[in-house]
């Protein structure tokens, strides 16, 4: 399982899948004094939401599932594929009616959350995508294959909810081939609180005017992931 495996959708003809698919980002964390209830798997999947109780009239695209790995790439301009040590992870994967990704109307949202056996792992497993996302570059333009390829980012910063802490960050990848271009603008959250992470991702075609709406979905299932997980005892 890799988080924000949306990415892998992405790709156009000429563009490298190594560099579109799924990334985990920088998360901050601290050591916690509260003490949360340990969440297993099987609880965790129960709280991938259905798609009905998503923005954007998005559906799933598979079976909310169960995996043995979790895998992350922190950092898209020097892609190199990290484990998880010690997580599993459950999620889901949801789009909208418009499936091209080409589409400035399209739109997918990926909700991962990873379980490890306490929460001093989660938080190593945490700090060590921080300290590859720390040496990521913050823009990089790259040719493949004819196509050129630049990805930026406009937010990285610390982030909580409630008890739940982490990094949020907004990034923006041109793709340009021929007389082809896309434009994508990509939401990630990652929270840790307690032995869970969880992966708020939201993917979609950028326009000048569809930002602050794009931003309103990412509050809105931002609040549901964190409202869910902590009903779970």
């Amino acid at each position: 399982m890799t988080v924000r495996r949306t990415y892998a959708r992405l790709a156009t003809t000429s563009v490298a899948a190594s560099l579109l698919m799924g990334t985990m980002g920088a998360v901050a964390t601290s050591a916690q004094a509260a003490t949360y209830p340990t969440i297993t798997l099987a609880q965790a999947k129960t709280a991938i939401p259905a798609a009905k109780l998503l923005p954007a009239s998005v559906k799933l695209t598979a079976p909310v599932a169960l995996h043995k790995t979790v895998n992350a790439i922190p950092c898209l301009t020097v892609p190199k594929q990290v484990v998880l040590k010690g997580a599993t992870g459950t999620g889901g994967d949801y789009v909208g009616k418009v499936t091209s990704p080409v589409s400035p109307k399209y739109i997918e949202f990926a909700l991962t959350i990873a379980v490890f056996a306490t929460p001093a792992k989660a938080n190593a497993a945490a700090a060590g995508l921080l300290k590859i996302e720390k040496a990521c570059p913050k823009t990089k333009t790259t040719m493949v294959k004819g196509a050129t390829e630049t990805w930026s980012r406009s937010l990285g910063t610390k982030y909580a909810v409630g008890a739940f802490k982490g990094y949020r960050s907004v990034e923006h990848l041109t793709v340009t081939e021929g007389a082809q271009t896309l434009h994508v603008r990509a939401y990630e959250i990652y929270l840790v609180r307690g032995n869970v992470l969880l992966s708020i991702e939201e993917v979609g075609g950028a326009t000048a005017v569809n930002g602050k709406e794009q931003d309103a979905w990412r509050k809105k299932l931002t609040t549901l992931m964190v409202k869910r997980v902590s009903a779970l005892k």
